[in-house]
């Protein structure tokens, strides 16, 4: 009984040390007080709490090395004992991020031992997450991999996780490693949302690390998918996005035929899902680059498909109109081109100089007279317009 007080007694001193900042003392206290305290094990929960207690505070003064002895010792303690703390879990988690954030390079090791020490099922994303960080020190392509494997274990990751997951891989330059992962994940997945979201991840790799041929079978993957489904556009944003992202990249790098042949094969998938205003996008940008191609006619004959009910107010849609009506020297779309400009719906200014460029290019400047006489009759102000339109056009 006399003992059993006194071990109480150390164990408040050992705290009271530590609420006034004597951790030298605390810590050193702590060690000799473990030694004993196999003879009381009605006190091993007060000691693992304790320790737990103190590793907090010299986490938060950045004493490190003073934190990872006393949240080793209570490790050990759990360990050696058939006693377990409640709060084994939360110790684990802060010894692994004290592991990551504190000299890394040679804890990555120790993180990793730490993180073993989880049992299957019960270690978090948000663990696994730090010792896929740690296994980046590695710098070996089988123990990242084996941290990947983990992840497979849990059954309710979130895409949101997984997302965070794959960032991290391609930033440390994983990039095929992460899109294994995601094919994997995504085979595992039954909401087609889910689907269509883990294949956007995919495939923006496959576009980043110019892996086309996996990013077309990628998309006939996603056209089967989509064929017999009813995809909301929430769904299936993340995918669009991504697309037209890179379509948008191609164009501004003029890498014009390589975007006409990737808009053919995304025109099926934004037909199947019935995204009308996407799928007009996309015949835009086909135009466009029939266009800079110098095929005209085919470009007209894609003009001719679009439903212009979609780009009532879309100064895009006026510039390929005039452009078109240029190139091919049509009067009747350059009186299109001109009404909607009228309308004061197609962005004029904007829409009248990418026009001029545009003709620049190609010796038919009496159509383009032709089309620049019918603004006279829009409005007086065109007028004083004119002369400086023949000067830009002909420098």
């Amino acid at each position: 009984m006399l003992m059993d007080k006194k071990m109480s007694l150390d164990l408040y001193y050992v705290e009271t040390m530590s609420n006034i900042n004597k951790f030298d003392e605390s810590c050193d206290e702590l060690q000799q007080i473990q030694k004993r305290l196999s003879d009381f094990p009605n006190h091993y929960g007060y000691f693992v709490l304790l320790c737990y207690n103190i590793g907090v505070k010299l986490y938060g003064k950045e004493k490190y090395d003073y934190a990872i002895i006393v949240l080793e010792t209570a490790l050990r303690l759990e360990k050696d004992s058939s006693q377990k703390s409640h709060d084994r879990f939360a110790i684990l988690k802060l010894l692994t991020h004290i592991f990551l954030i504190y000299k890394p390079e040679y804890n990555w090791v120790k993180c990793l031992k730490v993180i073993s020490l989880w049992k299957k099922g019960e270690i978090p994303v948000s663990i696994l997450l730090t010792s896929l960080k740690a296994a980046f020190f590695s710098n070996k392509q089988n123990t990242v991999q084996d941290i990947l494997y983990r992840f497979l274990e849990i059954e309710d990751i979130s895409v949101f996780q997984l997302s965070i997951i794959v960032q991290e891989l391609e930033i440390n330059g994983y990039e095929k490693m992460a899109a294994d992962f995601l094919k994997t994940m995504r085979e595992r997945t039954d909401e087609v949302g889910d689907k269509l979201y883990l294949m956007s991840l995919e495939l923006k790799i496959y576009f980043g690390s110019s892996y086309l041929e996996k990013a077309n079978i990628l998309i006939e993957e996603a056209i089967k998918l989509v064929k017999f489904q009813d995809i909301t556009p929430k769904q299936s944003n993340s995918l669009y996005r991504v697309l037209l992202t890179y379509t948008n990249d191609l164009l501004k790098a003029k890498s014009f035929m390589q975007c006409l042949t990737w808009c053919k094969k995304l025109l099926k998938i934004f037909e199947l899902t019935k995204m009308h205003d996407v799928f007009h996008q996309i015949q835009q940008r086909i135009c466009l680059c029939y266009l800079e191609l110098n095929e005209n006619e085919l470009a007209k004959q894609t003009f001719v498909k679009m439903d212009m009910s979609v780009s009532d107010s879309d100064s895009f849609q006026t510039y390929l109109t005039l452009r078109i009506a240029i190139q091919c020297e049509d009067e009747e779309l350059a009186d299109t081109a001109l009404k909607s400009l009228g309308s004061g719906t197609g962005g004029f200014s904007f829409v009248l100089e990418l026009s001029c460029r545009a003709a620049i290019c190609f010796p038919i400047l009496k159509a383009l007279d032709n089309c620049f006489s019918g603004f006279l009759f829009l409005s007086f102000s065109l007028r004083e317009k004119r002369s400086s339109i023949y000067i830009f056009c002909y420098e």
